[in-house]
């Protein structure tokens, strides 16, 4: 009996002394991953808490915020308890085990980031409950390594951050003719294509050609008026008469185009994510952006087969 109860505490203390030898008294999760993505873009997308579900790889319960919304991963559960622009703070929770970690991102160019997940995380004096925090720790710095190669696959495409693919293009027709009228109304189908039409007969009264789909601008002046402009690019510099005017853009100058199919509601959405797209990568505008009316909409009355070209201008 002395024999068995001296190869027990034999055992035990080989067993507390290999935790204490092999287990530090703090261990650190440190994992990153490098994405094609602008931090501003990255913000706006991790603090909308329905985007969420497009990447996250386990169950995801919605709240009415990214704070009170619940993230489940393999039998571990992450909190959102706090962030600013460049760093979220997440708390991670299972049997036996709590931790609090930090996703930080920073900048490396203008279009790419790094994303960090961090923790360090003590164990315990306690040798189960070190042992406890230890194995713990193992699956947690799996899961997070998962939980960022999702988020690189996820964002690494264009597609899910703006909703569209964005090409960067040269301005190929440079020379314009344009016009432009006041309405009180905002402009119907009948009234673009009215002032579209003045214009290819003053293209053809010149002998000139069109080489380019309609462009069209409509802003709202103010409370009682809307403006719609619209220009056709021309093979060769025309002549003004009246309120048609000659335009030129800078021939080879950089453009943003997004080719997006879909009607008012649509193309109203991806002018807000163009606009994101321009914040972000911190460009200016030399000029107004516009819409090239690919689909005849006046052929096509179903909206949602409008093929519509957005460019915006920029430096």
């Amino acid at each position: 009996m002395k024999k068995i109860l001296v190869g027990f505490l034999l055992i035990f203390f080989l067993f507390v002394a290999s935790v204490f030898l092999f287990i530090p008294n703090s261990i650190s999760i440190n994992h990153s991953v490098v994405l094609n993505i602008t931090q501003e873009a990255l913000y706006r997308t991790l603090v909308n808490n329905k985007d969420w579900s497009h990447w996250w790889p386990g169950n995801f319960h919605t709240g009415d915020s990214i704070n009170s919304t619940t993230l489940e991963y393999k039998d571990y559960q992450y909190h959102i308890t706090g962030r600013d622009f460049g760093q979220m703070l997440i708390s991670i929770s299972g049997t036996n085990f709590f931790a609090k970690t930090s996703l930080i991102s920073i900048p490396l160019k203008a279009d790419s980031l790094k994303l960090s997940w961090s923790s360090v995380i003590p164990t315990s004096y306690n040798p189960v409950k070190r042992l406890q925090v230890y194995l713990g720790f193992k699956q947690l710095d799996k899961n997070i390594t998962t939980i960022l190669e999702k988020i690189k696959t996820h964002f690494d495409k264009q597609q899910h951050t703006y909703g569209m693919q964005i090409h960067n293009e040269l301005v190929e027709y440079p020379l314009l003719i344009s016009t432009f009228v006041e309405l009180k109304n905002y402009p119907s189908i009948d009234e673009v294509y009215a002032q579209i039409d003045k214009l290819q007969k003053h293209i053809d009264s010149q002998s000139g050609k069109s080489v380019g789909y309609p462009m069209l601008n409509i802003f709202q002046k103010d409370s009682a008026a809307w403006v719609l402009k619209v220009a056709i690019p021309t093979d060769k510099e025309l002549q003004s008469a009246g309120d048609i005017f000659v335009k030129r853009m800078l021939g080879g100058g950089k453009i943003l185009m997004s080719e997006i199919k879909g009607g008012p509601a649509t193309i109203k959405h991806a002018y807000q994510q163009m606009e994101y797209y321009v914040n972000d990568h911190h460009y200016s505008a030399p000029a107004i952006p516009y819409e090239s009316l690919v689909t005849d909409r006046r052929i096509q009355k179903d909206t949602a087969q409008w093929i519509t070209r957005l460019y915006f201008p920029v430096m």
